[in-house]
């Protein structure tokens, strides 16, 4: 089987998640926390955008904004991309499927300007 190798931007994420969940389960996670249910909405709380617009790189180009020069992405997961896989052992075949999250670099209102 193919290994794949994760991005830097992938085990970033991963290691805030973790952090993030390990105090949730000692109940250190702070009164700011106490809406945010999903991880994503978490980390919104964590790097302190929960007030402003986001988007992708794409998503602001198509509403005609240009992301700033030099402006960092923040990280959060994206939708779950399905996928499935075949093998063929001995007399059968086996069909796999996945289910999985990709990175998605988002950038705030702040970051961007109209073109």
């Amino acid at each position: 089987m193919k290994k794949y190798k994760k991005s830097t931007a992938k085990i970033e994420l991963i290691d805030i998640c973790e952090i993030l969940k390990i105090k949730e389960d000692m109940g250190k996670l702070g009164e700011k926390y106490a809406e945010a249910h999903t991880m994503n909405q978490k980390l919104s709380v964590h790097y302190d955008i929960t007030e402003l617009a986001t988007g992708t790189f794409k998503m602001w180009k198509d509403k005609g904004y240009k992301v700033v020069k030099g402006s960092k992405s923040f990280k959060f997961w994206s939708k779950p991309i399905k996928a499935k896989k075949k093998d063929t052992e001995g007399e059968g075949t086996k069909e796999t499927k996945y289910k999985f999250f990709n990175v998605a670099h988002v950038f705030t209102s702040e970051q961007v300007e109209k073109i």
